[in-house]
């Protein structure tokens, strides 16, 4: 379980967030206890396990309103099935199978690790500038690339 430093995560969140790496994590008992936030806390916590705020030097307010505009734009066309707790449901699963098949020490590389898991959780939700940045660093001008894309967000 990761430290909440940079974002306030409930505590009943941060008990349910314990079984992030397997298969029978629940994410409807995460938006249920999360007052329907899932993408939010599982986005974080992920993000959190791949070094990702620490390696681009993401700082909390930021990542707290990206989360939000994802959980926004998943919201906003009121699908029943793609809606925020597919999006944080398909990006835990995802970090699941990286985790437990250990994918993500073995084949693939830390940063296109980090970058599937945040197209994960963009992609429903019509974040283009974000699903376009990580093509930019899938392609190799990653640094500035993503660096830059997070004061957007401010």
């Amino acid at each position: 379980m990761s430290s909440s430093a940079g974002l306030h995560v409930p505590p009943n969140v941060l008990l349910q967030m314990k079984n992030i790496d397997t298969w029978s994590f629940d994410v409807f008992q995460v938006n249920d206890i999360g007052e329907g936030h899932a993408l939010k806390y599982v986005g974080y916590e992920i993000l959190q396990k791949y070094d990702v705020i620490n390696k681009f030097k993401i700082n909390s307010l930021s990542l707290d309103n990206f989360l939000l505009r994802l959980e926004q734009g998943y919201s906003k066309y009121g699908n029943p099935y793609h809606n925020l707790v597919h999006a944080a449901d398909v990006t835990q699963t995802m970090h699941s199978i990286f985790s437990e098949s250990k994918l993500s020490v073995r084949c693939i590389h830390l940063y296109d690790t980090s970058l599937y898991l945040v197209v994960c959780l963009c992609v429903r939700a019509r974040m283009c500038v974000v699903v376009r940045v990580c093509a930019c660093v899938c392609l190799g001008a990653y640094q500035s690339k993503v660096q830059n894309m997070w004061p957007a967000f401010k």
